[in-house]
């Protein structure tokens, strides 16, 4: 991941969780800027920035921020054995956030299934 993109995260911090009916534009525009660092990131990623991007999810969602995460750690190159399954399950167990976990565990069950 570019270090810029890393620092822009690191400095913004882990997302709170979206508040549909209390949420004030000023929290609007941070999910934008997080928005728009997540998708300039280029695939895909290693490994270890797998494990950042989970340490910023919320706990639950923030303004889909959440999903583009999801879509990052994918991007993970386990077909090309840069990573191992297993290495890969490890990640995706790190995870805390319910949703994304839950989404990423279908990806293991799907690798599990089709890398040998």
């Amino acid at each position: 991941m570019d270090s810029n993109i890393l620092k822009k995260l690191k400095e913004l911090g882990k997302m709170p969780n979206e508040d549909l009916y209390n949420d004030t534009q000023e929290i609007i525009n941070l999910a934008r800027k997080y928005e728009e660092l997540l998708e300039s990131i280029e695939r895909p990623i290693s490994l270890e920035d797998g494990y950042f991007l989970l340490s910023i999810l919320p706990t639950e969602k923030f303004y889909g921020n959440e999903e583009v995460i999801s879509s990052l750690i994918e991007s993970i190159e386990v077909r090309e054995k840069k990573v191992s399954i297993e290495e890969y399950k490890s990640l995706v167990n790190s995870c805390t956030n319910p949703y994304v976990k839950d989404f990423l565990d279908y990806g293991v069950e799907w690798l599990e299934e089709h890398i040998s």
